[in-house]
């Protein structure tokens, strides 16, 4: 039996161990709590919840299952710094996250996925055998209170806003820009905010080349959307079409640098925001983007190359030595890694995927040439996925792949294939106008903790941008 499927099944039939939480999490308004339960064989199963009590609730979470006891003191010991812990009784963490669940679902935030998944079944269900504590949620007022985390983008700070907007009333909760903590040590504040304030009065002064990059970003960007919001669909989607044109209709962006450039345009972020927003409501959106959790959540690992990824036969020997000389070779050259490929292993699915894609062809023999290569070896996933990637460059629109097809027979999947089947889905999802569709996407990736910096922002970036084509061609069609 798996750890997750023992734990949904019958961790709850384990006694509880240990609990604990951070001593002063009332006052900085995040409760990291730990709840351990013990196995016959003194090992402990322990979840960690990261809960947000001033209006986000669960925001984080993970288990550990069947360890030592040493593991669970480690981790309690090297809490010691920031937010050291402390023992409870189990009634106080089980009544810190009930509440923070309650509050914030009140509020329109869903918990962490995995704590839906997996790590709520360490807790007990809430019961009145449980003694109930009362500890009041939001500030000191009971009004929800959004603190900015470090790894929260501008685009997650506009959405958590408009969500409060929308539950409780413009002014009605507090927001703390992680730009505005940074500045209570800040001697030159009150100057600053004036500045600020200055600037403000002419909407089309607010950018410039660095402004992305600047801590008051997200600010800018508020106001402008709380500006825009003001307007009529209409004007908005006039404005969003004229913008679009100083960059040709986006028909030559296709480097990074390109897309950077048009990133950086506040305006036209600000317009692909609150359009979408007017066309769709957050209802929908929510419910699109949960849709996507469940079709999209396989599980990956960090690996690059592995045996499966390349198709090698049942038997064939792939190990770490052989992964890290693939990561050697360039991509951009495949003829070397194909050549070492074959030497090793033979004529496997992947080696044909690259003899493919180092054709010098025209889009019709490549496509001809990945379904031979299917007839051979009809489950490889990459094969699929550049049998679709060539269609698309012969202006053949397929329909949008489901993950689980793509990847059948297969627990788990490579970060290598994560990224590219995602961005081919980007693809095909830009040939039509599905604003709905990328939005929630959006959303989805947002909200995965699990993408590594540089591989968020290329899927996100080329995201963003395929918004924009498909908002483009929604606003042409009507």
């Amino acid at each position: 039996m798996s750890p997750e499927k023992y734990i949904r099944e019958r961790a709850r039939s384990l006694p509880i161990y240990k609990c604990y939480v951070n001593e002063n999490w009332q006052f900085q308004g995040l409760a990291q709590v730990v709840v351990s339960r013990i196995h016959s064989n003194e090992n402990v199963t322990f979840g960690l919840y990261l809960v947000d009590v001033g209006c986000l609730g669960i925001k984080d979470t993970f288990f550990k299952f069947n360890v030592p006891t040493n593991v669970l003191d480690g981790l309690i010991n090297g809490s010691s710094g920031a937010m050291p812990m402390k023992e409870v009784e189990y009634a106080v963490v089980h009544n810190i996250i009930y509440a923070a669940w309650e509050y914030a679902e009140n509020l329109g935030f869903n918990p962490h996925i995995d704590f839906l998944k997996w790590t709520q079944f360490i807790i007990e269900e809430d019961t009145d055998d449980i003694p109930l504590i009362e500890f009041q949620m939001g500030g000191e007022d009971g009004k929800p209170v959004y603190v900015q985390g470090p790894y929260e983008k501008p685009l997650d700070v506009i959405r958590i806003i408009n969500k409060l907007n929308k539950a409780v009333g413009k002014g009605n909760f507090q927001v703390i820009l992680s730009s505005e903590i940074d500045d209570e040590e800040d001697d030159d504040y009150e100057e600053d905010d004036d500045e600020d304030e200055e600037n403000s009065e002419d909407l089309f002064d607010l950018a410039d080349d660095d402004f992305m990059d600047s801590d008051n970003y997200g600010e800018k960007l508020l106001e402008l959307k709380s500006t825009y919001s003001q307007r009529t669909l209409l004007k908005n989607s006039k404005d969003f079409m004229e913008i679009i044109k100083k960059y040709d209709n986006f028909d030559n962006v296709r480097s990074m640098e390109d897309m950077l450039d048009v990133l950086k345009d506040i305006h036209l972020q600000a317009l692909g925001d609150i359009i979408p927003e007017s066309l769709i409501g957050y209802e929908k959106l929510e419910g699109r983007k949960i849709q996507l959790m469940s079709e999209l959540n396989m599980p990956f690992d960090k690996s690059i190359y592995t045996a499966e990824m390349l198709g090698l036969p049942a038997g064939a020997k792939f190990s770490s030595k052989h992964a890290r000389k693939l990561l050697k070779f360039d991509m951009d050259e495949p003829h070397k890694m194909l050549s070492y490929l074959r030497n090793k292993w033979g004529n496997i699915p992947f080696a044909e995927y690259l003899e493919i894609l180092s054709m010098d062809a025209s889009p019709e023999i490549m496509i001809q040439s990945f379904d031979n290569a299917l007839l051979k070896f009809p489950e490889n996933a990459s094969l699929k996925l550049g049998a679709i990637q060539a269609r698309l460059r012969a202006n053949i629109i397929p329909d949008i792949p489901r993950m689980r097809d793509i990847f059948e027979n297969r627990s788990t999947i490579t970060y290598y294939e994560y990224v590219n089947f995602i961005l081919l889905y980007i693809d095909i999802l830009e040939q039509g106008s599905d604003v709905e569709h990328i939005e929630a996407l959006m959303m989805y990736l947002t909200e995965r903790k699990d993408l590594d910096e540089g591989a968020f922002s290329l899927i996100f970036m080329n995201a963003k941008i395929a918004g924009y084509r498909i908002l483009q061609n929604y606003i042409q069609k009507k």
